[in-house]
């Protein structure tokens, strides 16, 4: 590939990537996902030792029409920092403009695990742009993957979002979309202020299957000097260490193999395996149902979801998770954790 020569903009020296970087070990961040990495489940992680936590995918149009319920969605605790919000949409303006309202409002507070909750209003230590996303429903906006193949957009965008905030700016990207891979994608943007670049080694039409292009991400050096994490089909420690490896990123974005096992920071960080037993995984359950119930979500699908994701490998897993989706209050999720130690003692 010929690049083009471009005078790239500075990024800004003191923000936390250039930090974490400069640490001289792997950076392991818990990338974004849509309808997992709430406020609770963030604050887990962290006490297992993530480095960074992205929000959940949040709409860019949304926050700017229709604010209310997407703040509450972005809402977080003083423990996640650095925290960074991932940002979504096809419009310059929209971007721009909910930047502006969470620089200027701030992010509503979540309760955290001391279970207090902090009166000041902050925003995020640093901005995400989602370019990596192959839902329908997402692409079908032309957000999200889809704006890989349209460069020209989404180098609006990026320089929409850089203008916007004096916080370090991201994005995160496919091995491929349509025409345009990472490589070529990244050299289009080469100029523009981004400190760093989740790449999730699949292409689009993978979706979230199939092999993972690491040689891809390698390649990215070439193209980008900034933090670069390798993501995709990372889920336990041999394949993180592997990836890695072949991939020589800063570090990992780590996704579905934190689901149920937020302890998996704690193995990259010792690489060392951990095995929890079932009381140990209960106590981590009831920690981030506590938190989901502190901030109001102990009735919603999402912390009743994240608790099934707990029980894959277990004995009686099938019964443990019809008896926690049946609840619809914080009693009932209390008693079903609680019971859930009985069921695998009698091996029911």
């Amino acid at each position: 590939m010929t690049r083009i020569k471009k005078n790239r903009q500075t990024v800004k020296a003191d923000n936390f990537w250039t930090d974490l970087k400069s640490a001289g070990r792997p950076i392991f961040a818990l990338a974004p996902m849509a309808g997992w990495t709430d406020s609770p489940f963030r604050q887990v992680c962290k006490s297992f030792g993530a480095d960074i936590v992205y929000s959940e995918m949040a709409s860019a149009a949304a926050l700017t029409f229709q604010p209310e319920n997407t703040l509450r969605l972005l809402a977080s605790a003083p423990r996640e920092r650095p925290y960074v919000v991932q940002l979504f949409g096809a419009q310059p303006q929209h971007f721009q403009a909910a930047i502006a309202l969470i620089i200027r409002h701030g992010l509503p507070a979540a309760v955290s695990g001391r279970g207090s909750r902090s009166h000041r209003r902050l925003p995020p230590d640093g901005f995400d742009i989602n370019f990596g996303c192959p839902v329908r429903k997402v692409v079908k906006q032309g957000a999200g993957a889809v704006l890989m193949d349209n460069k020209k957009i989404a180098r609006e965008i990026v320089k929409a979002v850089c203008a916007s905030t004096d916080r370090p700016v991201s994005i995160k990207i496919r091995a491929r979309v349509g025409r345009t891979d990472a490589l070529v994608f990244l050299d289009y943007l080469s100029d523009l202020p981004l400190a760093a670049v989740i790449i999730h080694g699949r292409t689009m039409s993978q979706g979230h299957n199939g092999p993972v292009d690491l040689e891809m991400v390698r390649s990215a050096r070439n193209c980008f000097p900034g933090v670069i994490l390798a993501n995709g089909g990372i889920l336990d420690l041999a394949g993180a260490n592997a990836a890695l490896r072949q991939s020589r990123a800063d570090g990992l974005g780590i996704a579905r193999g934190a689901l149920g096992r937020p302890w998996f920071f704690q193995e990259l960080k010792s690489q060392k395996e951990i095995h929890l037993s079932w009381p140990e995984k209960a106590a981590v359950m009831l920690e981030q149902a506590r938190l989901a119930a502190a901030n109001g979500e102990s009735d919603s699908l999402e912390i009743r979801k994240h608790l099934c994701a707990y029980c894959r490998g277990e004995r009686t897993a099938g019964k443990i998770r019809a008896n926690l989706m049946a609840c619809s209050d914080w009693p009932a999720l209390l008693k079903a954790i609680k019971n859930s130690k009985h069921l695998l003692a009698a091996r029911i």
